[in-house]
């Protein structure tokens, strides 16, 4: 199996949302990607549920497909077109054998309602059970088609955070409006498509609804504050998206139960009284099963509140993009050590160089990264001292990177970079090269985060130096 990505699980919604578009969609990826390879890994334990794997597998198949589909203006570059067209196929697949599981069940259910002598005779009949749908699952073939999207997405991800995550966190265009705008597509496409329902027969555009929720739902989920009235909308959302399905399934089976009676009386079989009986009660509970479901979900069929709560998700949309409208703000902490903590000699440090333009009140800066590979150039402008800053930061071509260097004789400093994930969180130790100098920085997604120094960190701390000038970069190049 293809290895799972050592990196912190995936940020709260604030951190995601105020994050590079390019990253946060790409923490989206990842995270699908790493449910969908949980699933796949699953079919190999033993005793493990393979109904619950599936099911769990065209999710997390379904949640990247959406992550794809919705945030491909920042992912085309690195994520190739084929990983979408592929996990289609695979859910395309696993969906055959959830329909079949799913018709086996209903099958069982309507079957416990009859008589026993109604039950004895459906029995007989070519209906859905549960043995249809056992031991029929390919588990090694499922294994092969996710390898095919999961290496070459695993790789592109991979691939893309070493080029651009090499000086570490930085802000350029926010995820918020990126993430504002495909909320705000979804929740047309769901008053499009719920204002098209004309009945608890209108298959074809129920299922299209239950797409339309779908896709609303997995956008907001990852993103949702407990400070708005999301967590009742993806509940809301939930529900009329089991609804319809229910409705898809009873609709399914029933025209199963009506196939079965059609084709007995052409053949002339001679068919019970009992066989006959089962199958009429168990046509009219499927019946009563699509209208329950059916008003279960007219929040989201019928006119008013429908747009009631397609208005809630474009508001939520509207709080995302006004967020945008802020100017970043780095958040970090520093610390003076007394040497460097050997742990951080077990990673490979990027080498940094950076210059100071000439400047008081407003500093830009001019920084070289390199792995040893690749080398990138980044101007950033920051405003402000001590733990919050405003910082803006774009990618320089080697070109103007150069020649803006040349720019900073006498205000330049060289260090190298080591980074250590520690949670959600990321620990960054400087040693310079130019000086006896090792600093502690770590960027937080409040000034209110607590922060706990690791224990491999904690015997070198000399004091916190966040709020003193001299130890800012800016001052140790003069």
């Amino acid at each position: 199996m293809t290895p799972t990505i050592p990196r912190p699980p995936l940020p709260a919604p604030p951190r995601l949302l105020n994050d590079a578009a390019h990253r946060s969609a790409r923490l989206l990826c990842r995270h699908f990607a790493l449910a969908a390879d949980h699933a796949v890994r699953q079919l190999d334990v033993p005793g493990a549920d393979v109904t619950e794997a599936h099911h769990d597998l065209r999710v997390a198949l379904r949640q990247l497909r959406v992550t794809l589909g919705a945030y491909a203006a920042v992912l085309s570059d690195t994520v190739p077109g084929t990983i979408a067209r592929r996990a289609q196929k695979l859910a395309r697949r696993i969906g055959y054998m959830r329909d079949r599981d799913v018709q086996a069940a209903l099958m069982t259910q309507v079957a416990a309602a009859r008589t026993t002598a109604q039950r004895a005779a459906l029995g007989r009949l070519p209906l859905p059970t549960a043995a249809e749908s056992e031991n029929t699952t390919d588990a090694a073939r499922l294994r092969q088609r996710w390898q095919r999207i999961a290496k070459p997405l695993f790789a592109a991800l991979e691939e893309w955070h070493e080029r651009r995550t090499l000086d570490g966190p930085h802000v350029t265009l926010t995820f918020a409006t990126l993430a504002a705008d495909a909320l705000d597509r979804a929740a047309d496409r769901v008053a499009r498509r719920g204002a098209a329902i004309r009945s608890a027969d209108d298959m074809e555009a129920l299922h299209s609804a239950r797409l339309a929720l779908k896709s609303a739902r997995y956008l907001l989920k990852p993103l949702a504050s407990h400070a708005d009235d999301a967590p009742e909308l993806l509940q809301s959302l939930r529900h009329a998206q089991d609804a319809f399905g229910d409705i898809n399934d009873a609709h399914a089976l029933r025209d199963r139960l009506r196939t079965v009676v059609t084709t007995l009386r052409e053949s002339g079989q001679d068919t019970s009284r009992a066989s006959l009986a089962g199958l009429a009660a168990s046509e009219r509970d499927l019946t009563a099963r699509i209208a329950v479901a059916f008003n279960a979900a007219a929040a989201w069929h019928e006119r008013e509140p429908l747009q009631e709560r397609v208005a809630r998700l474009k508001a939520i949309a509207a709080r995302w993009r006004a967020r945008d409208a802020e100017i970043p703000v780095e958040i970090e902490r520093k610390w003076l050590l007394s040497a460097l903590p050997p742990r951080v000699l077990d990673v490979t440090p990027a080498t940094l160089q950076q210059g100071y333009l000439p400047g008081e009140s407003l500093v830009e800066r001019i920084r070289s990264t390199s792995n040893g590979e690749r080398t990138r150039w980044v101007r950033t402008v920051k405003l402000g001292r001590g733990m919050a800053r405003i910082e803006v930061e774009e990618d320089a071509t080697d070109d103007l990177g150069a020649a803006l260097f040349a720019l900073t004789p006498g205000r330049r400093v060289t260090k190298l970079r080591y980074a250590m994930p520690d949670g959600l969180l990321t620990w960054e130790i400087d040693h310079f090269t130019d000086r006896d100098l090792v600093l502690a920085e770590v960027e937080l997604p409040s000034e209110e985060t607590q922060v706990v120094i690791p224990s491999w960190l904690a015997p070198y701390i000399v004091r916190d130096v966040t709020d003193e000038r001299e130890f800012t970069n800016w001052q140790l190049a003069r």
